[in-house]
C-alpha cells in the first residue's frame, strides 16, 4: 500500500509541476527546484519483533 501511494504523490507532483513549467514559461521570473522522495526503510530486527509479539 505505502509503495503504491508513493508512486501516486510522486506522479501527481510530477504532472503538476510539468503543467506549471509549461504556464510559466514565457514568464522572466527566477526557477525554483524542490528535492522531493519517497524512501522506505526494513530491517530484520523488526520483523523478529514482530514475530515476538505475536504480530
Amino acid at each position: 500500500m505505502a509503495t503504491t501511494a508513493g508512486m501516486a504523490a510522486l506522479k501527481a507532483l510530477a504532472g503538476r509541476a510539468q503543467e506549471r513549467e509549461t504556464r510559466d514559461a514565457a514568464e522572466a521570473g527566477p526557477r525554483r527546484r524542490i528535492t522531493f522522495g519517497v524512501y522506505f526503510y526494513s530491517d530484520a530486527a523488526d520483523q523478529d519483533r514482530e514475530g515476538e509479539n505475536g504480530a
